[in-house]
């Protein structure tokens, strides 16, 4: 039996020649797009979809919930740019979320294609943080970076006196699951050739933010210690992270701690346009939510659910 390192491996791969670019042979029905999950179950799954399909059974509508992270933020300025003419090109590379932030420009290239060659409704969803289910208890997402800080913050009972610099008020571009679930089967077109892209943005200016949720953390009974200087708090939390029980440490924040290793610009409502997206949500009568202090203590009850914080 050969153990090999994943650094090996990866050499290896390295030292391929390029693969080559697929091409229907002649009479063969090309493929229009691949549906595939992200594995989180540990089975990743796909199928895909070949053109011939959609021009006969009419299919759609398709609606692809894109990702708006800072690896392809620029594109984000204008909910309607056609994203292969504003990034034609994406660059492999072992930044954060390198290989997600591709898979979201290559799908929405996809899906472009797809209209063009179908005609078919079609629509992109660009959301910022993904936050939990509002309603049911224990549905959020255990491994994601936000439940991640919280629990964090709990576990180690630290935190920034702010974690902005700058002027303005701050404020945390995230919507709840539920919701955006209702508005993008409300919003997306269902009929008709129409192509659509919508920042789906929390627009309030309301001063909710990461350092209000620390608070909401202290007031659910929590004590938390505020860290005047920042790469002091940086400096204690990382040490305090790794002081954790295996179990808790996985969890935490620490394997991606570089997006917090500095403080966030603080800006009022959301750092990219979303008119077209509220007016949309207005037109189906649906109301964008503010997160509140309620959310935040369903994550705590929810981590308490799943054994991961002493009940």
């Amino acid at each position: 039996m050969t153990i090999e390192i994943l650094n090996e491996v990866l050499e290896r791969g390295a030292a391929l020649p390029p693969a080559p670019l697929f091409a229907a042979r002649d009479g063969e029905d090309p493929l229009a797009w691949v549906f595939y999950t992200s594995g989180t179950t540990g089975t990743p799954k796909g199928r895909g979809y070949p053109l011939g399909y959609h021009r006969q059974t009419q299919s759609g509508p398709l609606h692809f919930h894109d990702g708006r992270d800072g690896g392809r933020g620029s594109h984000c300025r204008r909910g309607d740019t056609d994203i292969r003419r504003s990034i034609p090109v994406c660059t492999i590379s072992d930044g954060y979320a390198n290989g997600y932030t591709i898979s979201k420009w290559a799908g929405e290239v996809l899906m472009r294609r797809v209209h063009d060659l179908c005609a078919l409704p079609a629509a992109v969803f660009r959301p910022g943080m993904i936050l939990a289910d509002s309603r049911y208890a224990g549905q959020f997402n255990a491994p994601d970076i936000f439940t991640r800080l919280l629990f964090s913050l709990v576990v180690t009972g630290i935190a920034p006196r702010s974690f902005y610099r700058g002027g303005d008020r701050p404020h945390y571009d995230g919507l709840p699951v539920d919701f955006l679930a209702d508005a993008i089967a409300a919003v997306g077109p269902h009929t008709g050739s129409e192509f659509a892209t919508y920042n789906t943005t929390n627009p309030h200016d309301d001063g909710i933010s990461l350092d209000t949720f620390v608070d909401w953390i202290a007031e659910a009974g929590y004590p938390i210690q505020r860290v005047d200087d920042y790469a002091d708090w940086v400096s204690r939390f990382e040490t305090a992270m790794r002081g954790l029980p295996e179990g808790q440490r996985q969890r935490s924040v620490l394997a991606v701690m570089d997006i917090y290793r500095q403080p966030v610009e603080a800006m009022a409502g959301s750092p990219v346009p979303g008119a077209h997206f509220d007016a949309a949500v207005e037109k189906s009568r649906l109301s964008i939510p503010h997160v509140s202090k309620e959310l935040i203590c369903k994550y705590l009850t929810d981590l308490k659910l799943i054994g991961a914080l002493e009940k």
